[in-house]
């Protein structure tokens, strides 16, 4: 299957394996043993890489599980085979089964069975068509092919000259039947193949009606050659509606090469006789009077993805990505209960289309959720959680789908995958729309307060290490005072600078006092009884579009203030709530900002106290830093914590 998988990623998206129904003669025809034959295995069902055949190319390039054919190769079990730039290979189980591969073809899945080591035991044959097309012969009596594609078909022949074409594109599938038996099967729909003639499978349809073959098996083979294609021949018929067939003579058409005839092995045939007994004779060719009964397949679950839905709006996580809730359900429309299955997402956006995690809270793999246990019949189950995209996308539309029971990243699974489905057609959901507009979480920032003395304090919080710069002029009564740093992991201070009328202060933060924390203070203190007034200016690493931050300020027994600086990434609310102990026991909770003189929003009193603001555009343009200020107008020894919220 590994093999598989890596040569459809050089096709389009690997399609599911549709149906497996069984192929039965009338009780009245009986295998009956051949002339003797050389298959290059001893009996039974061979293993993994075990020849079955061979495979040769007649032009170029045909490529074996991903290794090019030189001339002639050993064909083995759960083989890949794929023919491009023109090319067309001959595959042969043997003297029972040749298939000619045409250009633009793909067939996997490839296995070859003789139940016992009777080398005169018929020959039965599987393999899926994943593109393009072949011809195909098939010699012995009572040897069989079973042949399916990703549209949902499955093909029987029995005898003797057939061909299946898979268009990937429209997901039609198209059987003939040149002589011989072949019956197909679809939508659990059977119908025996009339002798020159062909049918359409649709995707997800019944056969469709049989129409008379235009041509013979060498006319054919020759269209297919030239318009290397085994579609080609096909642009001259209208085979989907159109009543009116083209023959071979109305159409212009290279001159076709020179096939030589082959020849089939000599056969065993039979004349049929009540069950017990059977007489051999020395001809047989099969005729429309045999009987081919076909099968329905059992009753099997039915995975649909019947929702998918974004639950909420985008948002950045911490490293930046865009996550986005959504939610998925997947319900067993089918008769039997489902198997442990898993889930994938992918997006199509502007550069293609890709995988994205899908990740659900409890589960092992942060890319595909699975099932917890089997999913009865009718039942449904319910997926809800996050995929995560590239920042890159920020702004971009992009299209979501959900598979039910995939196998992204997994080697080695069957073609099914792991539930084994009456339809593998319809695991994928309709695409859902999404813009990638992530909304931005507020940020949070909370910290301890101490109104104390005569002296303003202000907190600023880091965004990396860097310089702390606090430079202060003022005038008054008071003379003297002392410009101070602080931060975490220290009990003392950082830096200090005392002096008159104009100061000025600075620490370098390291990268270990930040990883200590980044919640550092300014203070501006007075150790005597008079008033300053005067103007500030902090500089430090805050993030903000202006630097340094400039204010006037107060120190005075009677005017104590804790300020927080906050740097806004965009409009929106601030919040603030502050409590204390300590007095006094009302104080004033101011927010501040650029633009405006006075303050936005004001409330005074007694603890817990709380004020709320929501900036505007407008507001924003202003500037980005704003204050939020604990204010005693009276002296005051208070001690407590405030809790910030803001864009």
């Amino acid at each position: 299957m590994k093999r598989i998988l890596n040569t459809l990623s050089m096709f389009q998206s690997r399609q599911q394996n549709p149906y497996k129904h069984r192929l039965l003669f009338a009780s009245g025809i009986l295998f009956l043993a051949g002339l003797a034959c050389n298959l290059p295995w001893d009996g039974g069902t061979p293993t993994a890489g075990e020849s079955i055949g061979t495979i040769q190319k007649e032009s170029s390039d045909v490529i074996q599980n991903a290794v090019m054919v030189e001339t002639k190769n050993s064909l083995n079990q759960e083989d890949t085979l794929r023919v491009q730039n023109g090319g067309v290979g001959l595959l042969e189980f043997g003297d029972y089964l040749r298939l000619r591969l045409f250009n633009d073809s793909m067939v996997g899945e490839i296995e070859g069975t003789r139940i016992g080591s009777d080398p005169t035991i018929p020959l039965i044959a599987k393999m899926t068509l994943f593109a393009g097309g072949f011809s195909g012969q098939l010699f012995k009596s009572g040897s069989k092919a079973t042949f399916t594609t990703p549209g949902g078909a499955q093909i029987f022949v029995m005898g003797t000259d057939f061909f299946v074409v898979y268009n990937q594109e429209t997901g039609v599938t198209t059987v003939g039947n040149f002589s011989g038996i072949m019956g197909v099967i679809a939508r659990d729909v059977s119908v025996t193949m009339a002798s020159g003639h062909y049918l359409e499978v649709q995707p997800n349809k019944p056969p469709g009606e049989q129409k008379e073959i235009p041509w013979t098996p060498a006319e054919f083979e020759a269209q297919a050659r030239a318009g290397q294609s085994a579609l080609a021949p096909f642009g001259s018929i209208p085979i989907t509606g159109d009543e009116t067939i083209l023959t071979p003579t109305d159409v212009s058409t290279p001159t076709p090469p020179t096939i030589e005839p082959t020849t089939p092995a000599p056969t065993t045939s039979f004349t049929l006789t009540p069950p017990s007994t059977i007489m051999p004779t020395s001809t047989y060719t099969p005729t429309p009077t045999d009987t081919l009964t076909l099968i329905p397949p059992p009753s099997l679950p039915d995975l649909v993805v019947t929702t998918l839905k974004t639950s909420g709006p985008g948002y950045f996580n911490q490293q930046g990505g865009i996550e986005v809730p959504i939610l998925v359900v997947v319900k067993n429309q089918g008769d039997t209960a489902a198997g442990i299955f898993k889930v994938r997402t992918e997006y199509t956006g502007p550069n293609g289309t890709f995988v994205v995690a899908f990740t659900v809270n409890g589960q092992n793999s942060i890319w595909y959720p699975f099932t917890n246990g089997s999913l009865p019949a009718g039942a449904e189950v319910t997926f809800a959680g996050k995929v995560t995209f590239s920042s890159a996308l920020q702004g971009q539309t992009v299209s979501l789908r959900a598979m039910a029971d995939s196998c992204s990243g997994d080697e080695f699974m069957p073609g099914y995958c792991r539930v084994e489905e009456s339809y593998e057609g319809n695991n994928v959901s309709t695409l859902t729309s999404m813009s990638l507009s992530p909304i931005t979480f507020p940020q949070n920032w909370e910290h301890s307060i101490d109104l104390i003395g005569s002296r303003t304090v202000y907190h600023i919080r880091l965004t990396s290490p860097g310089d702390i710069r606090l430079r202060a002029t003022w005038t008054g009564t008071q003379n003297d005072l002392a410009l101070i740093i602080n931060g975490p992991g220290k009990t003392g201070y950082y830096a200090r600078v005392d002096g008159t009328k104009s100061l000025e202060v600075t620490y370098t933060v390291t990268a270990a006092d930040f990883q200590a924390g980044d919640n550092w203070r300014v203070t501006i203190s007075s150790f005597g009884s008079g008033r300053a007034d005067g103007r500030v200016e902090i500089t430090y690493p805050s993030g903000s579009n202006v630097t340094p931050f400039v204010s006037d300020f107060v120190v005075a027994n009677n005017s104590v203030h804790a300020i927080s600086l906050l740097v806004l990434e965009e409009a929106g609310e601030i919040e603030a709530q502050a409590t204390w102990t300590g007095t006094p026991s009302n104080l004033a909770l101011i927010i501040n900002g650029p633009g405006q003189v006075g303050y936005y929003a004001r409330r005074d009193g007694s603890s817990p106290l709380s004020v709320s603001y929501t900036v505007s555009e407008s507001d924003l343009a202003s500037g980005d830093t704003w204050r939020i200020s604990l204010v005693s107008f009276s002296s005051a020894d208070a001690q407590g914590e405030i809790h910030l919220t803001y864009p």
